[in-house]
């Protein structure tokens, strides 16, 4: 937009940076658009993997992972057998509700 519009405040979530040719909006986080007048769906990318259940926040998403699954993106299972729970040498076995010894 013009150089002069900075005088008008345009940008909504954002401020006006003036430049000798034009005036541009730089946003805050988690806006975006030429006013800053569009809130960024960061769920739009399915980030959450394996079933997990997406939540969009100011500053990105979260990830609500499923049972057994963890991680930014629920990218990763959680081995029960990981701390050697089994004393005396007992074998583990990891299953689907914890682990067996």
């Amino acid at each position: 937009f013009s150089a002069t519009q900075c005088r008008s405040s345009p940008c909504v979530h954002g401020h006006c940076v003036q430049y000798p040719s034009n005036s541009v909006c730089w946003c805050d986080d988690g806006w975006t658009g030429v006013y800053c007048d569009a809130l960024i769906d960061g769920c739009a990318s399915s980030p959450c993997m394996s079933g997990g259940t997406c939540q969009d926040e100011e500053n990105g998403y979260s990830c609500t992972c499923p049972p057994r699954l963890t991680g930014v993106n629920c990218e990763t299972v959680i081995d029960s057998c990981a701390s050697s729970p089994c004393m005396s040498g007992g074998t583990c076995t990891d299953e689907e509700n914890g682990y067996n010894c």
